[in-house]
């Protein structure tokens, strides 16, 4: 019996009793197991929530608290976005809007449906116009009436404050969580700069070109005068924006040349382009272009063309806008063009007018740009040749035309002008190069007087070689006249068949060639936060001739000027 009794098992009672015991361990193992998993989902939800409101209220104080639709169009600020009207419509792609006039609460609510770490979450922006008081309380104030933030006018905010709630949401386990942040965001004075812009371009421009127009008592000696390719831009922002920009690619005008009276208005008169704001009917933009067709300019008693073109193209363009935070570039543009210019004189009993002046193609262009920090005008010049023609050609003779290899007194197979004038916060520059390729001069005396064209000089200036050069592509070689970098010297000789004397008994020449001066100007006073830089280049060439000297070749008194180009800006960086 001892034996039987050390040998005997566990009873069914303490069995049941044991699996009893082990159960309640593992249902309560599996509780704590459930809750832990819990815990962790809800600590994921609450930073991934929290990651999302906080994003979403960087990206509500990125943006300018209130811009007037009269300044800049369209969804530009916190307003225009979070709180655009009282009809509870977002602008905001795939978003919902819906607005509470309850008093005193008055909140426009943003709701935005987003997916993170495979999650479905649900995002709200609550935004209401608020003032805080003395004690730090914030009182709810109502949209004014007719509130629209996308319509002028209706645009005004009730109050210079707004309290921004953005509360992430989603429901788990059939138990709703939510996580929300708010903050309170001021229209704050932002840093805008006064600027003024300008920039012109002329191609070239004539004067003291005489035209005898028609022969006998009702003949008139007339001056002829003419611009061709003329651009300019003006851009302002000091109290407000205001940008025009004109664009003309032929004017001729006939006067009586003592007392200045006009004999004919100037021609043509359709071929301008000009664009104005903010005084415009298509708000912060507008755009005007513009044709020029072939066409002439008559003497006015029937004795032949003063003047004739062809048609360019593209046709005058301009354009002009302004933006409050100068975000709308170019705030100011023109371009111009012209295509074989032609200029004619004329003498008493002659049958036919005699050309002068013949310029190719005369391209033009005024740029004006500006951010908050700085602005710039770009003003530039091309004069090209035509067919195998020069770019510039000077005939400026009545006596050289019989001569087979005569062109014309001066020929400039091109030219090139660019000025640049940048201001802002923290610099003031300036850039101008301008090049002269091939100028050639008739002497009458080459080749035993069979007359012939001298050696073609190629010059220019160039910003980065310092000034004056011999040969513009390369920067040339160092200067040898014994002038400064900057100085202007004579890039061309004149032949001895022009030089004479005038009534004085001085030595003169009936050809003068000069090449303009280039002025160049900036400041910066980063203290002051005021800046300005400026590019006066007048007339790349001025070329005079004349006929009243003694013992010179007689040429048709003219002047003409070719490569005009002037930039300038100012800059002041100040709070309004």
């Amino acid at each position: 019996m001892s034996l039987r009794r050390d040998q005997r098992g566990f009873t069914l009672i303490e069995i049941a009793v044991a699996l009893g015991l082990f159960a309640v361990v593992i249902v309560s193992l599996t509780l704590l197991f459930n809750r832990a998993v819990t815990s962790a989902g809800r600590t994921r939800f609450d930073e991934l929530a929290k990651t999302l409101a906080q994003r979403k209220l960087e990206e509500v104080r990125s943006l300018p608290f209130y811009i007037s639709q009269k300044e800049e169009t369209g969804d530009v600020d916190l307003l225009d976005l979070y709180f655009p009207n009282t009809t509870g419509t977002s602008p905001i792609p795939g978003a919902t809007g819906a607005y509470d006039g309850t008093p005193n609460v008055w909140t426009f609510t943003t709701t935005e449906n987003v997916t993170e770490d495979g999650r479905d979450m649900t995002r709200t922006t609550d935004v209401q116009f608020v003032i805080q008081q003395a004690d730090g309380t914030l009182v709810p104030r109502q949209p004014l009436a007719g509130y629209d933030s996308d319509l002028t006018d209706v645009d005004r905010f009730a109050a210079e404050s707004v309290k921004v709630t953005v509360t992430v949401s989603r429901v788990a386990t059939g138990q709703p969580r939510s996580v929300s942040f708010d903050t309170v965001i001021s229209l704050a004075q932002q840093e805008q700069p006064s600027v003024e812009a300008s920039g012109s371009v002329l191609g070239a421009q004539v004067s003291g070109l005489s035209f005898q127009d028609g022969d006998g008592p009702g003949g008139i000696a007339a001056e002829i005068l003419a611009e061709v390719s003329s651009a300019q831009t003006v851009f302002r922002e000091v109290a407000g924006s205001s940008s025009q920009a004109t664009a003309d690619p032929v004017q001729v005008l006939e006067r009586e040349p003592v007392a200045g009276t006009t004999i004919q208005a100037e021609a043509p008169s359709a071929d301008q382009a000009a664009a104005s704001v903010p005084n415009s009917a298509t708000g912060n933009t507008q755009t005007d272009t513009s044709v020029l067709p072939a066409g002439t300019y008559a003497s006015l008693n029937g004795t032949g063309a003063i003047a004739s073109w062809e048609a360019s193209n593209p046709g005058p363009f301009t354009q002009s806008q302004v933006s409050a935070l100068h975000s709308l570039n170019p705030e100011g543009h023109a371009d111009v063009s012209s295509l074989e210019f032609r200029l004619n004189a004329r003498d008493a009993g002659e049958a036919t007018p005699l050309p002068m002046v013949l310029l190719g193609e005369v391209v033009g262009e005024v740029d004006q740009r500006s951010t908050t920090t700085s602005a710039t005008v770009i003003a530039q010049v091309d004069i090209l040749g035509v067919d195998g023609d020069p770019a510039v050609t000077l005939w400026a003779s009545r006596q050289f035309g019989a001569n087979n290899n005569f062109e014309g007194v001066v020929t400039i197979e091109s030219l090139h002008v660019d000025t640049e004038a940048t201001a802002g916060s923290t610099s003031a520059t300036t850039v101008v190069n301008w090049t002269v390729e091939d100028l050639r001069v008739w002497d009458p005396d080459a080749l035993g007087g069979q007359g012939d064209y001298g050696v073609p000089y190629t010059f220019g200036f160039i910003s980065t070689c310092g000034g004056w050069v011999g040969n513009p592509i390369l920067c040339g070689p160092l200067r040898t006249d014994g002038k400064q970098p900057f100085e202007n010297p004579n890039p061309v000789v004149i032949p001895n068949a022009y030089v004479g004397t005038d009534a004085q008994g001085l030595t003169q020449t009936s050809l003068a060639i000069v090449a303009g001066v280039t002025v160049r100007d900036s400041n910066l006073d980063p203290v002051a936060g005021v800046a300005n830089a400026s590019v006066a280049q007048k007339n790349v060439l001025s070329m005079t001739t004349r006929e009243d000297l003694a013992g010179a070749v007689p040429l048709e008194e003219m002047l003409i000027g070719v490569g005009d180009a002037n930039v300038s800006v100012s800059f002041i960086t100040h709070e309004h």
